[in-house]
């Protein structure tokens, strides 16, 4: 009886130290087991449909520049280019630049 219960212990204890060397080799080796990577969701706004909301999930765009983009709109008609953007005070060539690569034009 003590020996089955001698081997049983070993056993697990053996399994428990593998499971343990394994995780750290993961862990080491920048795997992360179970998890998986967040996919980012690539943004697109037409300027000429988008909402408020829409607009302020361009990087960089909050509720203020956001309401002046939409204030320009109704202002002046539809974006002819993106590059009107930089007609709107606050917007200008560096942050167009960051900003050119989520935008575009169309009716």
């Amino acid at each position: 009886m003590k020996d089955k219960v001698y081997l049983l212990f070993t056993v697990i204890v053996t399994a428990l130290s593998l499971t343990m060397y394994f995780i750290n080799a993961k862990v080491e080796n920048g795997i992360k087991g179970f998890e998986t990577p967040v996919k980012k969701e690539r943004v697109y706004i037409n300027l000429n449909t988008a909402t408020l909301e829409e607009l302020m999930k361009i990087p960089g765009i909050g509720e203020k520049k956001a309401n002046d983009i939409l204030d320009f709109r109704i202002k002046n008609g539809s974006f002819e280019n993106p590059e009107e953007l930089m007609k709107i005070n606050g917007i200008k060539e560096n942050t167009f630049n960051k900003i050119k690569q989520y935008i575009y034009v169309s009716e």
